[in-house]
């Protein structure tokens, strides 16, 4: 509604003399808002009347222009990111400005930001565990005019406590043909940068359940067969999952027997083929 009433806030000197400054809101949304004001220079520091009726001439220009670039950002937004394809995606993903604040977020990214799973805002900014410059490094090389070493992006992994598993990280540039002005001072830039995290945990939990539903497997078979898909042997999952060789080797041969299989690289080629083409469902 750009015909709403500006709020607008004066400020008057302690002596009573006159206005000291003056100033209204631009626009107020649910992360932040954006103030602007008028003051003179040290030594003429009261306002005259003209200058107050030109402020408040101006003020309504300056709200419709902030307001309509922010509507065009949304816009342009949903065509780099579909809300629907963006939010389910499997993994954690995020856009970002040239500063690492987070201008658009799915579910699983949020779920992170929440909990400080490897990922965790500092003073509003983009930061990961154990090396919190990182990943801003990342994203301000996306920015246009800015080039990193390696070039634009690149990827890191986040160490976690174990038995977690790391974090995969991946910057990659935001490429936008549209010629919008980036205007950081109204609380948010213009993104340059998308950043996926993938989390093994719940690709693993995903493979869990898709095994178990494709092909029967009880609970137990199907967190072996998810082991087993790393491909470093039967002893090394068994390691993992925290179970005997024997008990692994019996699991084992009932996952042969539900899958058609009889060798572990035949099951290993299966259960990404079938990991493969849930992901392309998706």
């Amino acid at each position: 509604d750009f015909s709403a009433t500006p709020v607008f806030n004066e400020w008057w000197r302690p002596s009573g003399r006159g206005l000291a400054a003056a100033g209204a809101n631009l626009l107020v949304e649910n992360q932040f808002s954006v103030l602007i004001y008028i003051a003179n220079a040290p030594g003429k520091d009261v306002l005259t009347a003209r200058q107050l009726r030109i402020f408040k001439a101006a003020l309504r220009h300056l709200i419709r222009a902030v307001r309509i670039n922010r509507q065009l950002w949304t816009l342009e937004l949903e065509r780099l990111a579909p809300p629907e394809q963006f939010e389910s995606l499997a993994q954690g993903a995020l856009l970002a400005d040239a500063s690492a604040r987070v201008v658009l977020a799915n579910a699983t990214a949020k779920a992170m930001l929440d909990t400080r799973d490897g990922l965790f805002l500092e003073n509003g900014r983009l930061a990961a565990t154990g090396g919190p410059d990182v990943l801003r490094k990342l994203i301000a090389t996306c920015a246009r005019g800015v080039r990193g070493v390696d070039g634009p992006g690149g990827e890191f992994k986040i160490p976690r406590e174990s038995p977690r598993s790391l974090l995969h990280v991946t910057v990659t540039p935001l490429r936008s043909k549209a010629q919008l002005a980036d205007i950081p001072w109204i609380g948010a830039g213009a993104p340059v940068a998308i950043v996926t995290v993938k989390d093994p945990d719940i690709d693993r939990r995903r493979r869990e359940v898709n095994l178990r539903s494709s092909y029967g497997l009880t609970a137990a078979e199907s967190r072996l067969a998810a082991e087993i898909v790393k491909g470093d042997g039967r002893v090394a999952a068994a390691r993992r999952r925290g179970i005997s060789g024997a008990t692994a080797k019996t699991h084992l041969s009932s996952i042969f027997e539900k899958t058609g299989t009889h060798r572990q690289a035949e099951l290993v080629r299966l259960l990404l083929d079938a990991g493969d083409s849930r992901e392309m469902e998706t």
